[in-house]
């Protein structure tokens, strides 16, 4: 596994921590480390919508598309724990910026998201739970995965319009928005756009049995795959 990719996801975290450090630092130590693991997150939920969206050319750079979506798990959880960490230490600008029905609805709206990652976290880990013989049928799990752009978008809504003394055009702002859309871009490509332009149609030609392994012989009826031997798919 090479460790650009997983680096380089590093690195753009820790590029919104920064930023946010600089942007609220004469605001106060807790509003610095409450905005710090927000902008953490949310740049780590949006590289989870980009990798979902299986981009080739960022391939090579995680040593394959499993290994590329094991950095996306560990996304999800980064984004998760940093998210908790933002509820537990909320930040207060009533000092420096006045409240607004807009502000106060995106407040709630990141509660709102915060518990729905929560409920998608309980029901990918609930396959794990030991001594459990009830398992979530994959379709379910799929449908309730789905589900994470639609809360992102709810994220993107809060940190835009929240009330906070930092203005819209300083570096941080600038920085958190463009993953914000470039995140929504990615997961309105899974979602719309990919399944209509990568998906091919095979057809199962046979089936041969050797002893506890079935060889499964696929043939394409539309654009073939192109594969190296051993390549996951």
């Amino acid at each position: 596994m090479t460790l650009i990719g997983p680096t380089l996801v590093a690195f753009l975290c820790a590029l919104a921590v920064a930023l946010a450090i600089n942007a609220v630092l004469p605001y106060g130590a807790t509003n610095t480390l409450s905005i710090a693991l927000a902008s953490g997150s949310v740049v780590a939920m949006s590289q989870c919508l980009i990798l979902a969206a299986r981009p080739r050319l960022l391939e090579p750079l995680f040593g394959g598309l499993d290994r590329m979506y094991r950095v996306h798990k560990w996304l999800g959880i980064s984004a998760m724990a940093l998210m908790i960490g933002h509820q537990f230490v909320e930040p207060h600008f009533k000092r420096w910026t006045p409240e607004t029905s807009i502000g106060e609805l995106a407040g709630e709206a990141g509660e709102f998201a915060l518990y729905g990652f929560i409920g998608l976290i309980l029901v990918s880990w609930f396959k794990r739970l030991p001594h459990l013989n009830l398992e979530i049928p994959y379709q379910l799990w799929r449908l309730s995965h789905r589900l994470t752009g639609v809360l992102f978008a709810i994220v993107a809504f809060h940190q835009l319009f929240t009330d906070k003394p930092i203005a819209a055009g300083t570096s941080l702002s600038l920085y958190l928005n463009a993953f914000c859309i470039v995140g929504l871009c990615a997961y309105a490509y899974t979602e719309f756009l990919s399944r209509r332009w990568l998906r091919r149609e095979f057809e199962v030609s046979d089936i041969v049995r050797r002893g506890s392994v079935a060889d499964v012989l696929l043939a394409s009826r539309s654009k073939p795959m192109r594969w190296k031997p051993g390549q996951f798919a």
